[in-house]
């Protein structure tokens, strides 16, 4: 019905424009003096309430955003080397480290206590201190991909067995690439992830994990313990 442009942060900027071809992608800031021209606009947070009015409303797709396959394919190669049979397990932090919002490095040493795995840890910038000591590798260590290179980060994601994601907007790329993800979330997380259901009519791929008390991450991580160790038995059948 007419032309439409998204002007958003610039490191989302590859992964739109591959995504969606017929839309013109700018970075934010680039618009300048066009903005008195357009017709309407409206901010992207918005959108849902005019086109997500019911469950029956989301489209039954796996991904809505899509990463670029030959470097999935090369992330994929390199870090399956490393892993030398084991399942490719990434854990995905995107913002600030916050006990609030997503559980501390120290919390989830038991997890990478199951047998199987190869545990990567996914964040821009340097590694969680307390699980490089614990032999995690690093992001730069497989993949040298920038801390400011949010599609390579969405390649890393799609590249691996599983994604377990650390706070909720690492789980909204997780989820929106498509990846096979389980999200760790606060007991009173943002509206989107409505309440008790562990699954989300946004990300077919994503499952959720529920604090079942504030600040409680230790059962959480417990849970997800028990769920990986049934996923790499299921893996190495």
């Amino acid at each position: 019905g007419g032309s439409v442009t998204v002007e958003c942060d610039a490191r989302l900027v590859p992964l739109l424009e591959r995504s969606f071809e017929r839309l013109t992608i700018v970075k934010q800031g680039d618009v300048g003096a066009e903005r008195d021209s357009f017709d309407c606009q409206i901010p992207l947070g918005d959108l849902p309430r005019l086109f997500r009015t019911s469950e029956s409303d989301f489209p039954k797709r796996r991904a809505h955003l899509m990463t670029d396959a030959d470097q999935v394919a090369k992330i994929g190669a390199r870090a399956l080397r490393k892993a030398g049979g084991r399942l490719l397990v990434g854990l995905a932090r995107c913002s600030a480290e916050d006990s609030r919002l997503g559980p501390p490095g120290a919390a989830l040493l038991p997890l990478l206590e199951t047998r199987g795995c190869e545990f990567i840890a996914l964040r821009p910038g340097p590694p969680d201190p307390v699980l490089g000591e614990k032999g995690v590798k690093g992001l730069g260590e497989i993949a040298l991909v920038d801390k400011d290179d949010l599609d390579g980060f969405a390649a890393q994601m799609a590249a691996y067995d599983l994604v377990i994601a650390l706070d909720e907007m690492a789980a909204h790329l997780a989820g929106a690439v498509g990846a096979t993800a389980w999200a760790a979330l606060p007991r009173l997380p943002s509206w989107c992830w409505m309440l008790e259901r562990e699954d989300s009519p946004w990300y077919p791929s994503l499952r959720l994990f529920r604090q079942e008390s504030d600040g409680d991450w230790q059962a959480l991580v417990a849970r997800l313990r028990a769920e990986l160790e049934r996923f790499a038995e299921a893996g190495a059948a």
